[in-house]
C-alpha cells in the first residue's frame, strides 16, 4: 500500500510538472502528502518564476511563462503601436504571435521567422481582445525563438516608423528566457506603461534598464545575478526615474558588478519617489560605483520617501559612494557593511530622519553627512565610521559634519578616533555640541576645526 501510494505521489508529481514553468506544491503535514476524503492528493499550484502580480480576471494571463519566451500583456488603448527587437543565438530566428479573442486564446497573427537583431512593429488591432471592464481590449504579445535551443539574448524597446514618439500600452512584461543578457524598456522617444516587469529567470542579464518608466510599480529580478556588468544600459540608469516604483525583489547575490547605476548623469533607483524599502543583494563583489560612474548622482539620490536600506553587509573593491543617500530625507537604515577592501571612497550626502550612521568599517578618502542648513538639521547622534584609518584627502573640509545632533561628547570622540594628518580640516558647525566639544583633540593631530 506504500509502494502504492509513494508510485501515485511520483506520476501525479510527473503530470503537473510544467506548464509553462509551474510546479505544483503538495500540502504535508508532519512529513506526510495530504489527501482529500476520494485520496486526491491535495496540492497548491507554484508559480516557479515568482510572479507575484495578481492579475485582473477580465485580462488575458501571462504568467507562467513558457522556458526562451517572453509574454507581453498590451492593450488597444492609445495609437496601439508596438516596436521592439530580440537577438537571438547562433543568429538564429525569432517569432511573434498577437493572440486575443473574447476568450484570450486566439491567435490574431504571426510574425514569423524575424532574423536576429530585426525590429518587429506592428499596431494592435482595436476590439479584438478580450474586453476589460474598463472598456478597453487585452492582447498577448507571445515572443519566442524560432528554435527553442537557440537562446534569446537581448530585449530592447524600439520606436515605431509610424509615430515620433511611441507608446507601447503594455501592462506586464514576464521573461523566461534565461539566457537574456540585455533588456532595455526604455529608449528615446519610446515608451511603455508597464505596471509590473518579471525577469526572475534572467540570471545572466549583464546590464538592464527601465529608466523613467513612471507607470512601473514592481519588478522582480533573478536571484542570482552573477555577471552584472551595469546596472543600467551604459547611457540610462535601471530604475531612475521610475516614480511609481514601490517594490523591487533584488537578488542576494551580484558577482562582478561593476556599476550599480548610469554612466552619464543618473544612477540606480534616482528619484524613486515611491519607493521606502528595499533589500539590496548581501553580497556585492567587485562593485566598483555605488551610485554612477562619474560619481555626479548616488543609487538612492533624491529617493525622498526611503526609509530604509537593508542587505548589501559585504562588498568588495568598492571605490566610489559620492551623494549615494543624497536628499534621501525620510531614510533612518541603511546597511552595516561588514567588508570594505578600499580606503578611497568619497562619501557625500544630505539627510534629515536618520539618528544613527554605523559603519565601523567604511574608511574614506573625504567624508560630508550634514542636515540641509543650519535651520534644517537633521537628527543624527551617532556617526561612526573608520575614522583612524581613513586616508582623508581633496580640498577642504575633508571631513564636514554640519548641521545634525551631535551633543559635544559624540564630537569629541570622533576627534579621539581621527588619525594624525597634515592641514586637514573638519567642520562640526551647527551640532548642539559645536560650541563646547574640544577642539584641542583634534587640532593636536593637525585638524583645523570649524565650530561656527
Amino acid at each position: 500500500l506504500i509502494m502504492k501510494k509513494l508510485f501515485a505521489v511520483i506520476l501525479f508529481f510527473i503530470s503537473f510538472l510544467s506548464i509553462g514553468q509551474t510546479v505544483n506544491k503538495f500540502i504535508s503535514s508532519g512529513g506526510k502528502i495530504l489527501t482529500d476524503a476520494s485520496g486526491k492528493i491535495l496540492y497548491t499550484p507554484h508559480d516557479a518564476n515568482n510572479f507575484t502580480y495578481v492579475q485582473r480576471g477580465d485580462w488575458i494571463p501571462v504568467n507562467n511563462v513558457a522556458d526562451n519566451e517572453i509574454w507581453i500583456l498590451a492593450t488597444d488603448e492609445g495609437d496601439r503601436y508596438t516596436s521592439f527587437t530580440c537577438t537571438v543565438a547562433n543568429s538564429g530566428t525569432y517569432n511573434v504571435q498577437l493572440i486575443g479573442g473574447s476568450n484570450g486564446t486566439t491567435v490574431l497573427s504571426t510574425y514569423g521567422a524575424t532574423a536576429s537583431g530585426g525590429k518587429i512593429s506592428m499596431q494592435i488591432p482595436s476590439g479584438t481582445g478580450k474586453l476589460c471592464a474598463e472598456g478597453y481590449y487585452t492582447y498577448k504579445i507571445r515572443i519566442y525563438a524560432t528554435s527553442s535551443s537557440n537562446a534569446i539574448l537581448t530585449f530592447t524597446v524600439e520606436k515605431h516608423a509610424s509615430t515620433t514618439t511611441t507608446i507601447n500600452n503594455w501592462k506586464i512584461i514576464n521573461f523566461g528566457t534565461k539566457g537574456l543578457t540585455s533588456l532595455v524598456c526604455y529608449l528615446s522617444n519610446s515608451y511603455t506603461t508597464l505596471v509590473y516587469a518579471n525577469s526572475y529567470y534572467c540570471s545572466s542579464l549583464t546590464s538592464v534598464t527601465y529608466y523613467h518608466t513612471t507607470t512601473l510599480k514592481e519588478v522582480i529580478l533573478a536571484k542570482y545575478m552573477n555577471k552584472m556588468v551595469n546596472f543600467s544600459n551604459n547611457i540610462y540608469s535601471a530604475f531612475s526615474g521610475c516614480s511609481s516604483l514601490y517594490k523591487v525583489t533584488m537578488p542576494i547575490q551580484m558577482n562582478s558588478l561593476v556599476n550599480f547605476g548610469g554612466t552619464t548623469t543618473s544612477s540606480g533607483f534616482q528619484n524613486c519617489t515611491s519607493l521606502t524599502n528595499i533589500e539590496l543583494p548581501a553580497i556585492l563583489n567587485s562593485l566598483l560605483y555605488f551610485g554612477s560612474g562619474n560619481g555626479i548622482n548616488g543609487l538612492f539620490s533624491g529617493c525622498t520617501n526611503l526609509v530604509s536600506v537593508t542587505g548589501a553587509t559585504s562588498m568588495s573593491s568598492l571605490n566610489n559612494m559620492t551623494t549615494a543617500y543624497n536628499n534621501d530625507f525620510a531614510l533612518t537604515t541603511i546597511p552595516s557593511v561588514t567588508t570594505y577592501s578600499t580606503n578611497s571612497i568619497p562619501f557625500s550626502s544630505v539627510v534629515r530622519n536618520m539618528v544613527t550612521f554605523n559603519q565601523p568599517t567604511l574608511r574614506c578618502s573625504s567624508f560630508l553627512l550634514t542636515g540641509t542648513s543650519n535651520t534644517v538639521r537633521s537628527q543624527l547622534t551617532t556617526i561612526n565610521i573608520d575614522w583612524a584609518n581613513s586616508l582623508f584627502s581633496g580640498s577642504s573640509p575633508q571631513i564636514d559634519i554640519r548641521w545634525n545632533a551631535l551633543n559635544a561628547s559624540t564630537i569629541d570622540g570622533i576627534f579621539t578616533a581621527l588619525p594624525t594628518v597634515t592641514d586637514k580640516t573638519i567642520n562640526v558647525a551647527g551640532n548642539p555640541g559645536a560650541a563646547s566639544c574640544n577642539t584641542a583633540i583634534a587640532t593636536a593631530k593637525g585638524w583645523t576645526v570649524i565650530i561656527s
